[in-house]
């Protein structure tokens, strides 16, 4: 009879004399095995020890890999949950003129309106994590201060899926043979885990900057950048001797925003005037100030669903 079985390596080979077993003998009972391999004498003893050794060894380092490799799937996994909520989910953003169904006014990415259009939408960045207008960098390492002469004096969507922000530039226009009166308002359709508490929304309506921000808890409105120690001044934009917009910013203290409306409404402007044909540019920049006290861990994985429309009152 042969011991049948894996195939062992040379150094773990053992010969077990074959015993002889008359045909149709196959209920005599098995031979025992030769008691000399049990002698510690014998030398073949202790190739058995030698053997066991090695496997219980083998069997060691296979549960240190093992572990080993269970760590590091749990490292992995731990990264990639990260990754997915370090950050705050936001939907692309909608820009709209909220009408019956009559083309009264039109909204278009560039001035030459071909053609216009009721409804833009803005891609939103791929993450939402907290930036800075001033002195935090965004991810790609440029502070959205120094980015904002750009933004605002370009045509459609200035900002991608890398950046921490919207930006976007766009025209609208009165295509009607009569003056218009509209209301603007910028609308948080769904936010949550607090993140509206450290949302900045920029307005530049004609190169005329605002910034809104929801009031603290004691109801005093926000500085638009809350550093410790470094006083962030107004912008304002205005033209040099060949007509170029230029960025500067002035005063002495603080800039102070604007509070939110409400919990639902970020501004509701009211009744602004366009007469026939006459084209008004807007910008709009959000994001979530990393200077606010606000803009900490607790707002990871938040959700912020947000639209920025217009809508016809009279004409």
């Amino acid at each position: 009879m042969k011991i049948l079985g894996k195939k062992k390596a040379p150094d773990e080979e053992l010969v077990v004399k074959e015993q002889e077993q008359s045909e149709g003998a196959e209920n005599t009972p098995q031979q025992p095995l030769d008691p000399s391999l049990t002698d510690p004498t014998n030398p073949k003893y202790k190739v058995i020890i030698k053997n066991k050794q090695a496997r219980k060894q083998v069997k060691e380092r296979k549960i240190v890999i093992i572990i080993a490799i269970l760590l590091l799937a749990l490292i992995l996994i731990g990264m990639l949950v990260y990754g997915f909520y370090s950050a705050v989910e936001i939907n692309n953003f909608s820009i709209y003129v909220d009408s019956d169904g009559s083309r009264i006014l039109s909204l278009s990415e560039t001035a030459h309106f071909m053609p216009g259009t009721q409804h833009l939408e803005i891609e939103g960045p791929e993450h939402m994590d907290n930036t800075s207008l001033y002195l935090c960098p965004t991810k790609n390492g440029v502070p959205i201060k120094d980015k904002l002469l750009e933004i605002v004096t370009g045509d459609g969507q200035q900002s991608t899926k890398e950046d921490y922000y919207f930006a976007s530039s766009f025209y609208l226009k009165n295509v009607t043979e009569n003056t218009q009166i509209y209301n603007e308002f910028f609308k948080i359709k769904e936010c949550t885990k607090g993140v509206e508490k450290a949302l900045r929304v920029m307005l530049v309506r004609d190169y005329e900057v605002t910034v809104y921000a929801k009031p603290d808890e004691q109801g005093n409105n926000e500085k638009v950048v809350p550093t410790e120690r470094n006083v962030f001044t107004p912008i304002v934009f205005s033209t040099d001797s060949e007509g170029k917009y230029r960025l500067d910013q002035v005063g002495d203290n603080a800039w102070i925003s604007e509070p939110f409306v409400d919990d639902e409404y970020v501004f509701y402007n009211k009744e602004y005037t366009l007469e026939p044909g006459e084209i008004r540019k807007y910008s709009i920049i959000v994001w979530l100030e990393g200077w606010d006290k606000d803009c900490i861990n607790d707002i990871i994985g938040g959700l912020l669903k947000i639209d920025f429309a217009f809508e016809v009152v009279g004409g």
